[in-house]
């Protein structure tokens, strides 16, 4: 076949025709590789792989750790060599904070089977022993992938340049002896085999909880630039508490978190030094607009939390978190999705955030009211599931922007999951739908959903996956037992109870690019039961679950509670080391399948349809190379396969 032109060229609709091969036997041809089916959910965690006990940790612990039980899992996947996918996750959660490790699994078959990669981050999994760069827990886990250079050339001829593969865990621990301090950091490792093998990590933010205004890192976020493949970008907040000598222009009362901000120019083979990127105590316009008067309301707070950062087309960066200046009123709160930009790779920021309006109230998340009323119950738990965190997808053609996060409706009546979307970089958004909650149940109470992940697959539909509630069954009297009534409880002699299931699915949806709305799939085909999910301050699945795409499929690592029918705990304490040793939850794996790949003439139709939705300006080279790669998913993910040839 011959090579491409070494040069890229203005496009336009006359010279698509000439640009693509021809394509006379598309309908001839089937599905691309073989993959992981249609609906079925596949394990990618089992038991443990670390140590049972504390010996490990090397320092005193407390708190109950949920041994074989995983929670938080983010995945990713080399769009060019799509069969290659990586997925991490909290491995031994603890109730009070935290894991024994984060755990790295891989795939080379396209999620049909997952095997764990060596990833030596804290003591349990191998890491240091002792030193400043030593740690006893891991949390906050997340992946993002540095895609392959696209080539001008036939896929068999030049020096291919392949994915990279980056990860990124907070780390905390306890100095030995323990006096109360508290450190955190991150590690930063890089694959260059689809995941295999990892890098030792390389430690950023090594802070102290001694240092000035006792620092905590926490929920962080990464991102590979798709377009300047040397970028790669790591975002958090810095909480603090507030000291006398605090330099906020909104005078605070209790704590702040300044938007923290991390780059690597070389692809993760060195990180530059973690800096301050936007305050928002400093942000006056913002509080204007929230309408608060500092010195007429006080503010005990204000805060940045869930970063993210997406890369559109044109180069620029988008920082979306939640923003809070906390008053002590749920009416007087500010608790918006907020967005800060750069437009030169991060070297600045925006000062002033843009809000992205919504009639909803962020930071909720369900109350388990049923087990609250257990005659003689002590137990009370919530579902810890993504309260404040919005997820952020970017269309990678014209850039429209989709925004999805998890809130209570405006009447205050259900906890549902909502989504939003700009078409000019963030300027302005449309008014938010509501993707999941608020179904009639059986008792006609409406339904809970929770925990989104948006993306958007290579033809442009967008995809959203959450659990609800809405197939629970609550339970008619709780004065009955549960031998006469599967569905009521009985509270133990322990104070644990014994539960018919908070039954729970999950669901996909999909959209097209205005948010018009497509089908809806159910993705688990039995019901899991929620109080079966490790209890850290909440039933635990995740602050965050994910969703990436290969070609027109979105595929999605999620957790879910395995039904043991065992009792249901309370949040244990967090001063005495207790131990759980069932394997609660696990992280699981699917695919949901789109138009295939070898229909290349849907590909282009949309491929030429969302450029002409742009609203912003995208570079010549950034269109050429997006139809460049969509052309080599074609000839590798079907063409080549049907031939004979493979990657």
């Amino acid at each position: 076949m011959q090579a491409f032109e070494s040069e890229p060229r203005k496009l336009g609709r006359g010279s698509l025709t000439g640009f693509i091969f021809p394509v006379i036997f598309l309908g001839a041809l089937g599905a691309g590789p073989g993959a992981v089916a249609a609906d079925e959910i596949v394990p990618i965690s089992g038991l443990s792989p670390y140590p049972p006990g504390v010996a490990c940790n090397l320092t005193p612990q407390t708190g109950t750790v949920w041994r074989n039980s995983e929670t938080e899992p983010y995945m990713d996947v080399d769009f060019d060599r799509p069969n290659e996918m990586a997925a991490i996750v909290h491995q031994d959660r603890w109730s009070n904070g935290s894991a024994q490790s984060t755990a790295t699994f891989y795939s080379d078959d396209g999620g049909e089977t997952w095997n764990l990669a060596d990833t030596p981050i804290t003591r349990c999994s191998g890491g240091l022993q002792a030193g400043p760069e030593s740690f006893d827990r891991a949390s906050d886990p997340w992946l993002t992938v540095t895609p392959a250079e696209a080539s001008l050339f036939h896929h068999h001829g030049g020096k291919k340049r392949g994915a990279v593969f980056h990860q990124m865990s907070l780390m905390t621990d306890r100095l030995p002896p323990f006096t109360g301090e508290l450190r955190s950091a991150y590690s930063m490792l890089r694959s260059t085999d689809g995941g295999k093998t990892w890098s030792d990590p390389i430690v950023v933010s090594n802070l102290t909880e001694f240092d000035k205004g006792a620092p905590f890192n926490d929920k962080n976020s990464m991102t590979a630039d798709p377009y300047k493949r040397r970028f790669v970008y790591g975002t958090w907040q810095l909480l603090k508490d507030v000291l006398p000598d605090d330099d906020s222009a909104i005078p605070l009362q209790a704590f702040y978190s300044d938007t923290f901000f991390i780059r690597s120019n070389d692809k993760g083979k060195s990180w530059e030094t973690a800096r301050a990127i936007y305050k928002i105590r400093n942000d006056t316009t913002l509080l204007a607009q929230a309408g608060i008067d500092p010195n007429v309301t006080t503010i005990f707070g204000a805060q940045n939390i869930g970063h993210q950062i997406a890369v559109l087309p044109d180069g620029r960066l988008v920082n979306v978190s939640q923003g809070v200046f906390a008053t002590g009123s749920v009416a007087t709160d500010f608790r918006e999705r907020v967005i800060i930009r750069s437009f030169d790779n991060g070297s600045t920021w925006e000062q002033t955030a843009t809000v992205i309006p919504s009639n909803t109230l962020g930071g909720f998340v369900q109350v388990d009211a049923e087990l609250a009323n257990v005659p003689g119950s002590t137990v009370v738990n919530q579902t810890r599931s993504a309260g404040s965190i919005p997820d952020i997808a970017v269309n990678r053609t014209n850039g429209h922007i989709y925004v999805a996060f998890q809130n209570v409706d405006p009447g205050l009546t259900f906890i549902g999951v909502f989504m939003t979307m700009s078409k000019d970089g963030g300027d302005t958004w449309s008014p938010e739908i509501l993707v999941g909650g608020g179904d009639a149940k059986a008792n006609g109470n409406p339904s809970f959903a929770q925990l989104p992940a948006v993306h958007v697959a290579d033809d442009g539909t967008v995809g959203v996956l959450f659990f609800d509630d809405r197939n629970d069954i609550a339970c008619p009297d709780l004065t009955i037992p549960n031998e006469d009534n599967p569905e009521c409880f009985t509270v133990l002699p322990d104070n644990s109870v014994k539960a018919g299931p908070l039954s729970n699915d999950w669901f996909f949806k999909t959209y097209d690019k205005d948010l018009n709305f497509l089908e809806e799939r159910r993705v688990t085909e039995e019901s899991f039961d929620l109080r079966q999910a490790p209890v850290a301050r909440g039933y635990f699945p995740g602050d965050y679950v994910n969703c990436t795409s290969t070609d027109n499929d979105f595929v999605c690592a999620f957790s879910r509670p395995n039904n043991l029918g065992s009792p249901v705990k309370s949040n244990p304490p967090g001063d005495v080391l207790g131990f759980e040793d069932e394997n609660r939850q696990d992280m699981v794996f699917t695919r949901i399948p789109g138009v295939s790949v070898c229909n290349f003439a849907h590909t282009l139709n949309r491929f030429t349809s969302q450029l002409d939705s742009a609203e912003i300006q995208i570079p010549g080279r950034a269109k050429f190379e997006r139809l460049l790669f969509l052309k080599k998913r074609f000839q590798k993910g079907c063409l080549y396969s049907h031939l004979g040839e493979s990657d």
